[in-house]
């Protein structure tokens, strides 16, 4: 679903790339997380797969279809993956249906209606119905968020990029959303690839895990999660779980991001 092939980016302010010759390959619905230090290029990958940034060099593939770098692009300018930040960037004078229908008026061609029932169906996919005619500032932190994913889904993609989406969420609620966004993605199968500084957040979510060892980052170190699922909380005591946790935070703390 999303090959990086010898990828290159330097961004003009620094004396050395920030990606270099980055390869990595990423299967149709597969849930996998990339983690490493503050700073070390994670963003960059997303930024780079829309299109936000373009390669010094390298190839990037979505779904087999070249979008960026070496050999021309198909569909310039336009977005190929859903995207979603850490904040839920709702536009505040907007309702909350109405947010959710941005992404289809920018694609165009979508009556009115037709819009609204998508958004309407989206919002009761993620547990929101009947919340269409609220404001943001009438949601909590986590409808918000819960209301930001189903904005991600009417792009139509098949490939969800999320970027420590839960940041800024408090612990409990963090929890609550783990669990949610692991059973929309059972459900929908969708490829989700995941950002987070969290180790335990990428083990309970992801199949894979990506370490971003080095900056620049020229490899990531791929990690098979052995939890099955359904999971749960509970399942993240088990020891090989928590030995495993201890390990991947070694390999973060053990290679500092240096100053580029």
């Amino acid at each position: 679903m999303l090959d990086f092939e010898q990828v290159v980016y330097q961004y003009p302010v620094e004396k050395s790339p920030i990606i270099d010759h980055l390869s990595f390959h990423i299967d149709r619905g597969e849930f996998v997380s990339i983690i490493g230090a503050s700073g070390c290029g994670k963003s960059t990958i997303f930024r780079l797969i829309n299109r936000l940034l373009k390669p010094e060099s390298g190839t990037i593939r979505v779904d087999g279809r070249i979008v960026a770098g070496d050999g021309g692009e198909t569909a310039p300018g336009r977005a190929v993956c859903g995207y979603m930040p850490q904040q839920d960037l709702l536009f505040p004078w907007r309702t909350v249906e109405e947010n959710l229908c941005l992404p289809m008026e920018l694609q165009g061609g979508i009556p009115k209606e037709e819009q609204r029932r998508h958004a309407q169906a989206a919002l009761a996919e993620v547990g929101l119905a009947g919340k269409g005619d609220k404001r943001p500032s009438e949601l909590s932190g986590g409808m918000r968020q819960r209301a930001a994913f189903a904005r991600t889904l009417l792009t139509g993609s098949d490939i969800l990029l999320l970027d420590e989406p839960f940041s800024a969420l408090d612990y409990l609620t963090r929890i609550e959303m783990r669990e949610w966004l692991l059973r929309q993605w059972e459900r929908d199968k969708k490829t989700v690839l995941f950002i987070t500084h969290d180790v335990e957040e990428a083990i309970f979510l992801s199949g894979r895990v990506l370490v971003a060892e080095k900056c620049p980052i020229t490899s990531l170190t791929s990690v098979d999660i052995p939890l099955g699922m359904p999971r749960t909380i509970e399942s993240l005591g088990r020891p090989e779980i928590q030995e495993l946790k201890e390990t991947l935070i070694h390999k973060l703390r053990s290679n500092p991001v240096p100053q580029l």
